[in-house]
């Protein structure tokens, strides 16, 4: 488990895992959506996705960057 605490808006997050993905690709995309119902929706697990949990007004390779090296 790894923890976010977005200083911005005082929260703070714990996640169970990080997806690492192409978001450009429309089956990784399919892929990831299926994963995040499974994982979150039917096992109740947290899980980072990029695009959808970054900092706000971070770039993506800071938001990534940042997010592995807490793990």
């Amino acid at each position: 488990m790894f923890s976010i605490n977005k200083a911005d808006h005082r929260i703070e997050n714990t996640y169970d895992a990080f997806v690492c993905y192409n978001q450009e690709d429309p089956e990784d995309k399919r892929f990831v959506d299926e994963l995040i119902e499974e994982r979150e929706g039917r096992r109740g697990l947290r899980l980072y996705v990029p695009g959808r949990d970054d900092f706000t007004g971070a770039s993506e390779q800071i938001n990534n960057a940042e997010q592995i090296e807490r793990r």
